[in-house]
């Protein structure tokens, strides 16, 4: 009878056998990566209470009515990522601040490319 640690050294030198023959060289698209920053916003909702991400996607969609259409993603609780189909909508939700969502400061920034959405401080909010 084996015992279970010498099937698991079995797995192992198995597993250490295998390899991948061909390989894939993936590179992103520079353009499309600062284009997608372009028209990229971060907002987040200054509430201890966590909101319903179907309600955070609709509120926005009906106050800011984009010409071209945006979507709205899920980052973290109460964070998001508002990704605009043209630049004029984009602007327009970051001139027309402050926002609210059900009585809720909504803080909504620019997300430059060279930081991560942990780096953003979401501490003030134009008026």
């Amino acid at each position: 009878m084996t015992t279970p640690l010498s099937d698991l050294d079995v797995l192992i030198s198995k597993t250490n056998l295998l390899k991948c023959e061909d390989s894939l060289d993936l590179e992103a698209d520079a353009s499309t990566a600062n284009t997608e920053y372009k028209l990229t916003l971060l907002a987040k909702i200054i509430n201890t209470k966590k909101f319903n991400v179907k309600v955070v996607q609709s509120i926005p969609f009906k106050a800011w009515n984009p010409s071209k259409g945006m979507k709205i993603q899920p980052l973290e609780e109460n964070c998001f990522c508002i990704t605009f189909n043209h630049d004029w909508d984009r602007s327009r939700v970051l001139v027309s601040r402050p926002w609210s969502i059900m009585s809720s400061h909504l803080v909504v920034r620019d997300w430059p490319p060279d930081l991560t959405m942990k780096e953003i401080d979401f501490n003030f909010s134009p008026f």
